[in-house]
């Protein structure tokens, strides 16, 4: 796995409708250690930054347990986040203020997996 997204990748979130929301899904593996720590005053700091775009944590806890699938990757975290649009979040990403927050998330994490998801429209299944 990875920590930063690679150009393709990017290329392909560029390629999404700019201005319609999107849940990031976040799958994490912190580092041992200091990791958590780390990871800690990231999420802290970026906090404010979240609040400025109108981004908004939906959830965020520990991946306890995996129940469907094979994953060779233990995942220490789960945060999912909506951003009003990708350009809103590809804006954080260029940020100043971002990349000034950027090493506590490099050292924090090992690696992560981060889906993008278009919210679904219409009624929700029950």
């Amino acid at each position: 796995m990875a920590k930063e997204p690679s150009p393709e990748q990017l290329e392909a979130l560029t390629q999404r409708p700019q201005d319609a929301p999107v849940v990031m899904v976040n799958l994490l593996c912190l580092e041992k250690g200091e990791g958590a720590g780390e990871y800690g005053q990231y999420a802290k700091k970026i906090a404010p930054i979240f609040q400025a775009i109108g981004a908004r944590i939906l959830y965020s806890g520990t991946c306890d347990s995996v129940v469907v699938g094979d994953v060779d990757e233990k995942f220490d975290a789960i945060a999912l986040v909506e951003y009003p649009s990708i350009r809103s979040f590809l804006g954080m990403l260029n940020s100043d203020e971002y990349k000034a927050i950027h090493p506590h998330r490099d050292r924090g994490l090992e690696s992560q997996w981060l889906l993008a998801s278009t919210p679904a429209t219409g009624p929700s299944p029950r």
